[in-house]
């Protein structure tokens, strides 16, 4: 009976799974290619399987497909969850047959690291099968990024593929980023190695000495994570799981354990070791408004301490990395491009892309900065804004928004727009008006232009100056040119010239004084062209016009005509005064002078005579003896008066008994001839 329930037992053990014994098993998976594409992989197993892989072994292909267990946080149904492509060929996973014994339905559990004791051989089992050309179509990371300050993208060196054809040129790459590599004129070979089936890439100087040598697409895929000698005995290898994702990883409070895996991790993770130095080179001592005052990328605070730094790592070079350390914490997202999104201990964020970013919003984008914005556009700024509400733009609340499009308002501080080299163009579509409002507007200009080639200029427009207290204009040069009418008011002017003053006019001068008008000319400093010419008013082909509007009350009329046609003087009831302190007033007529007046004609001479004559006569006043002279060029009124009296003195006139003799006022004449003697030169 007991042998009956023995039996019994046994049969419930075998034919129901969990009820068996647990067959685990330790493998290196070596194909990935799922028909089904549900992540299964061929898992080659320690003991269940040999090493042999030709027909008479057991090759790849017989391998059973393994399922792959998935973490608790991953649906794994409905296309929900986390897709289960994580082993490649080589990877070391652990696992349980499903089917107990019969060891057909394998189960992956698992992923196991270590570090590789040996070289692979993809010829046997229990490594990665893939030869160089399979490997070099399968991703991989870039060998380099170049980057500029181009304001092109950087440039993404790939490993070549060499053995996909029949090519056995080396490939060559001159650096000419700003990086360490093109100051010292590297160049990039690329070549592959067909006896040892693999690439190699080597960076020399100008000189041909090598910098720096890669082993890409190898058939031994640790081999690149390994140091030998010389000699080419294996010193030690990297891990094959990727915990270190910097260039220093120690235990905490622990500096005594030796770091034997630093020198090479900076080679193997070249790609982050050189973010710093584009950090230094491209990123800071950014110019600002000020040109005092520089932005900076904030360096770099990684500085992981095993066992806190947990990252993901992929294929072609993508990253991952949640950095526990104390007072280093720290996050990162980077694109193998080595574009990257990384928040600091601090909180502070960094982004930096190689290449062009875009922001994409369907609806409203808001942005609250609550300390400084600063921004540094190397190349053009080009900024459209097609809304007319607040869905434009942000408006300013001092205006209406339905009549504005966009509007920049700083509370307090300064707002300034700066270009290095370019134009600055706002331009107001349609009717649109510019208005700048400030208690001071300056325009100050630059000293890079010749002094005749710098201008403000009011194309098709009509600049006024409105309510001003104080308008100064100061140039070494000013050219006012108007085809129509130009006026000029103001309620006092001053027009003052250290040089010539020339006014031009194609047509009519008008000058029009409401009150009163004074002219002083100083004339100590004449034109050398011009000596003893103070003020000259010239009339070429038009008239002249000085005109008051009451003269009766004062002022004076005073026309020109062309070309010599009459002229006309008129002065009002003030009358007019000329006064010349140190030389002489000259008033000449190619035709007649006319004087005329109601009341009196007064001409004075202090210090010399009054002479008034023309061709035929002259009537002049003696300065020392004050004799005046009345006559003409063949005699004088002195000489005819004279003749006339001694006439008359020795007049007879005929009587009956004969002449009589002479007149009895003799003393009378006699007089008269002395007194006409007085008018005599």
């Amino acid at each position: 009976m007991s042998n009956y329930s023995d039996l019994i037992k046994q049969f419930d053990t075998v034919g129901f799974m969990g009820k068996g014994d647990f067959v685990w098993w330790y493998g290196v998976v070596e194909d990935r290619k799922d028909p089904l594409f549900i992540g299964r992989v061929k898992v080659r197993c320690i003991g269940w399987h040999t090493d042999d892989k030709t027909p008479e072994g057991i090759p790849t292909e017989d391998l059973p497909w393994a399922e792959v267990v998935q973490p608790i946080h991953s649906a794994a149904m409905s296309g929900i969850g986390t897709s289960p492509t994580g082993p490649l060929p080589g990877t070391h996973v652990f696992g349980f047959f499903r089917d107990g014994h019969d060891a057909q339905e394998p189960v992956v559990l698992g992923t196991v690291g270590g570090i590789p004791e040996r070289m692979a051989n993809r010829t046997v089992g229990f490594f990665d099968p893939r030869d160089a050309r399979e490997r070099e179509v399968e991703p991989y990371p870039p060998l380099f990024i170049d980057r500029t300050k181009t304001g092109q993208p950087g440039v993404i060196v790939e490993h070549q593929k060499v053995f996909s054809n029949d090519n056995t040129e080396e490939y060559s790459y001159i650096f000419n980023g700003e990086n360490s590599l093109t100051k010292s004129e590297s160049v990039l070979k690329y070549k592959k190695d067909l006896e040892a089936d693999k690439a190699i890439a080597k960076v020399t100087d100008k000189d041909g000495a090598v910098q720096a040598s890669f082993i890409s697409n190898s058939s031994h895929p640790d081999e690149n994570r390994m140091r030998f000698t010389p000699e080419g005995t294996l010193i030690f290898s990297l891990p094959t799981t990727n915990i270190l994702a910097g260039n220093k990883i120690k235990f905490e409070g622990d500096d005594t354990t030796p770091n034997m895996y630093n020198e090479l991790m900076l080679r193997t993770h070249r790609i982050n070791a050189g973010l710093e130095e584009y950090r230094e080179n491209l990123h800071t001592k950014i110019k600002t408004s000020n040109d005092k005052v520089f932005q900076s990328q904030p360096k770099a605070t990684r500085d992981p301490v095993y066992p806190y730094n947990h990252l993901t790592y992929t294929e072609s070079g993508h990253l991952f990395e949640l950095d526990d350390t104390p007072t280093k914490e720290r996050v990162r997202i980077m694109h193998r491009s080595t574009s990257y999104i990384e928040f600091l201990n601090s909180g502070e964020r960094v982004d930096s892309t190689v290449g062009s970013r875009y922001d994409m919003v369907d609806s409203n984008f808001v942005s609250h900065i609550l300390g400084s914005k600063f921004e540094n556009v190397s190349g053009a700024f080009d900024l459209r804004i097609e809304g007319n509400n607040r869905l434009g733009a942000g408006i300013d609340s001092n205006r209406p928004s339905s009549t504005v499009g966009a509007s920049v308002h700083v509370n307090s501080g300064d707002l300034s727009i700066k270009t290095g080299k370019g134009n600055i163009d706002i331009t107001a579509g349609g009717d649109g008006i510019i208005t700048l409002t400030s208690s001071d507007v300056i325009f100050n200009r630059k000293l890079s232009k010749p002094a005749d080639q710098r201008e403000i200029a009011w194309n098709g427009f009509s600049p006024q100056i409105k309510n001003s207290q104080n308008t100064v204009l100061e140039s070494t040069k000013t050219t006012i040119k108007s085809s129509g009418k130009t006026t000029i008011e103001g309620g006092v002017l001053n027009i003052t010239s250290l040089g010539q003053a020339n006014y031009t006019t194609e047509g009519k001068k008008v000058e029009k004084i409401e009150i009163n008008s004074i002219e002083t000319i100083n004339g100590i400093l004449p034109d050398l062209g011009n000596i003893g010419v103070a003020k000259r008013i010239e009339a070429i082909s038009g008239s002249m016009e000085f005109k008051t509007l009451n003269p009766a009350i004062g002022g004076f009329d005073f026309q020109v005509g062309p070309f010599g046609f009459p002229t006309e003087v008129n002065f009002g009831a003030t009358g007019i005064k000329m006064t010349s302190y140190l030389g002489d007033i000259d008033i000449f007529a190619t035709r007649g002078f006319k004087v005329g007046t109601i009341q009196g004609i007064e001409l004075k001479s202090t210090l010399t005579g009054i002479d008034i004559s023309n061709r035929m006569g002259e009537l002049s006043i003696s300065p020392a003896t004050g004799h005046i002279t009345l006559g003409n060029k063949v005699g004088s009124l002195y000489k005819t008066l004279d003749q006339m009296l001694d006439a008359i003195m020795q007049l007879t006139v005929p009587t009956g008994t004969g002449p009589s003799g002479p007149p009895i006022n003799v003393s009378i004449f006699t007089k008269l001839k002395a007194e006409l003697a007085l008018w005599a030169k």
